[in-house]
């Protein structure tokens, strides 16, 4: 009995020296959270008032390197303005295509971060054209996937666009992290990743099948919502992939790959997150019946937001406070482990 009580502690002691080996160190204040979000809330709405034309410039920089990127793999497009041509499959590269979300994404995160103002300079120079250059491998990627097969286009666009980018921004923005704050290179964590990638992959294909069914079942809530208010209205699923609830894939990616390191308190999270991300899901379907079923102009604006606010801010706020822990609790820190891109309460 003495024995094996004096190798409890060893093991402790040993595990204890494996995770400070594994930290970097890195902590942020508690009010850090609300400071992500805020910061990207404030930029994102702001972008909804300005015009489409406001980002033409972006928009076209984006259709022109996606062109000469498959020009230069032998597939050379048709180019007019932000349109994409080839035979008879053509594309148009909007707004929400561009690398203009995912900057203000990780921009909210250097934000967030306690780094210098000089080392959040950095990574903001070196962060956001790097995300943009990945997304324009991205679009040259789908595009060559569509124009080859028509069939893979939707599903393609909705991983590679909403899915793969939001987790290659955290991704990003845990390197910058390990960077700015411990000053360590951000090559160690590929554990995190591939957990990220298989597991975004799997809930990506179970998901797929079902969204359908998935919004018919949100349609049945509005139209009592609309019951209610004296209009009966008929809802008819025309889409095989609705990209609104897609964010549940990009949560279930997040949390999947950082299960060994969350909190035994996640249901205290994830419950209420689960149904603000269905409520999103109900708002943006009233906002389709507004603008289509009563020609409700403002209703377009309220739409974008919910749209947005779903797709970036709410799956990786969940995970954040996930992994943080106790939300609304105590003053406390907490830290990034990159090795696992995981917050861990200090």
């Amino acid at each position: 009995m003495s024995g094996a009580k004096g190798v409890a502690p060893a093991r402790g002691k040993k595990q204890a020296r494996l995770l400070e080996r594994r930290s970097p160190g890195w902590s942020l204040p508690a009010g850090a959270v609300p400071r992500f979000a805020s910061t990207f809330l404030a930029l994102q709405t702001l972008t909804v008032f300005f015009p489409e034309t406001a980002f033409a410039p972006l928009n076209h920089h984006t259709a022109w390197m996606a062109a000469r990127l498959l020009t230069l793999c032998g597939l050379p497009p048709v180019l007019q303005g932000n349109l994409l041509g080839r035979g008879s499959f053509t594309v148009e590269v909007v707004t929400e295509c561009s690398a203009l979300y995912m900057g203000i994404l990780f921009l909210s995160f250097v934000v967030a971060g306690t780094a210098t103002p000089l080392r959040k300079i950095a990574g903001l120079a070196l962060g956001i054209p790097f995300l943009h250059a990945v997304n324009i491998v991205r679009i040259a990627w789908v595009f060559a996937l569509g124009a080859s097969d028509r069939a893979l286009f939707e599903s393609a666009h909705v991983y590679f666009g909403q899915v793969a980018m939001v987790s290659c921004v955290v991704a990003v923005s845990v390197a910058w992290f390990r960077m700015a704050v411990s000053g360590s290179p951000p090559g160690v964590m590929p554990s995190f990743l591939v957990r990220l990638a298989a597991f975004s992959a799997i809930s990506f294909l179970l998901w797929l099948p079902l969204n359908t069914e998935y919004v018919r079942l949100i349609d049945h809530a509005v139209r009592w919502l609309f019951r209610l208010w004296g209009y009966r209205l008929e809802m008819v699923s025309r889409h095989a992939v609705y990209y609104q609830t897609f964010n549940l894939v990009t949560l279930a990616g997040l949390v999947l790959a950082g299960l060994p390191f969350l909190k035994r308190r996640m249901l205290r999270v994830l419950a209420p997150g689960l149904l603000l991300i269905v409520g999103l899901h109900i708002a943006g379907r009233v906002c389709n019946v507004m603008m289509f079923a009563f020609r409700n102009a403002a209703a377009a604006r309220v739409f974008a937001e919910t749209i947005l606010v779903g797709q970036y801010l709410v799956p990786v706020l969940i995970w954040l406070l996930l992994l943080r822990g106790e939300p609304g609790g105590k003053r406390r820190a907490f830290a990034v482990s990159p090795d696992h891109g995981n917050f861990t309460c200090g």
